[in-house]
């Protein structure tokens, strides 16, 4: 007689959630184990500063007002929800103030975010 095994299915959320705590974890110890290495000034960091300016710039902020005015008439037309189109605005607020979250953090743990 053969036994019947159980399909693997996403119905029980745990494993899941168990993994997320852990790579989460991991990260958070990690972030407190290494020195204050944010602050080298090399070519590598440049090159970040100007892409982060660059895209925080004018530029950025034409595309990211293009993408809003699109996803407002695709969530007016229907073509999205409207839900989608709050989550759209609120990446991109959350894109343009993450230099200054960034900053807010660096200095609560008393790190220089500058060159």
């Amino acid at each position: 007689m053969r036994t019947r095994t159980k399909a693997m299915t996403m119905s029980d959320p745990a494993p899941s959630y168990r993994l997320l705590f852990a790579t989460l974890l991991t990260i958070a110890a990690y972030m407190l184990m290494i020195a204050p290495a944010f602050a080298a000034c090399d070519a590598l960091s440049a090159v970040l500063r100007a892409a982060v300016d660059e895209t925080t710039g004018n530029l950025g902020r034409g595309l990211a007002t293009i993408g809003i005015f699109s996803i407002g008439v695709a969530a007016t037309l229907g073509k999205v929800t409207w839900g989608q189109a709050i989550l759209v605005g609120v990446g991109i607020g959350g894109f343009f103030g993450a230099a200054t979250l960034a900053s807010v953090f660096l200095d609560a743990l008393g790190w220089s975010a500058a060159c």
